[in-house]
């Protein structure tokens, strides 16, 4: 698919540029007569002609392409039929809010008694130093 696009890219670029010279051609040549410029003429239309086909082949297939990535998708199966719900949920604020309190109330508590715990050890500690 991305070398598709690329390439049909560079066809119109190419038939752009192609239309380009033939324009110039004619604006720089005034006589139409000469076998030369009928010759050249011949030259740079069938260049064209060969470009805008190629392009347009590409174009085909590109659009081939995108129906067919079409058909490859799954059918969409709707096994029940929408409604509303009848209580609409939200997050429980105030269960979180009430969870998270007191789990900072256990930590708080366990933070306190082990301080509570390390001064009596300390205590008791340098009591039995001192004697």
């Amino acid at each position: 698919n991305e070398y598709l696009n690329n390439r049909i890219a560079m066809l119109n670029d190419s038939l752009k540029i192609s239309e380009e010279e033939l324009k110039i051609f004619l604006e720089t040549h005034p006589d139409p007569t000469l076998p030369s410029f009928q010759v050249e003429q011949l030259r740079l239309r069938r260049n064209i002609e060969v470009q805008s086909a190629v392009f347009i082949e590409l174009t085909k297939q590109q659009e081939l392409l995108y129906v067919q990535n079409f058909i490859n998708l799954s059918p969409l199966k709707i096994l029940d039929k929408a409604f509303p719900p009848y209580r609409k949920s939200r997050p429980k604020r105030i269960f979180v809010t009430i969870t998270l309190v007191l789990l900072f109330g256990f930590l708080q508590l366990g933070v306190n008694s082990s301080f509570y715990i390390y001064g009596r050890f300390k205590n008791n500690v340098l009591a039995d130093l001192k004697r």
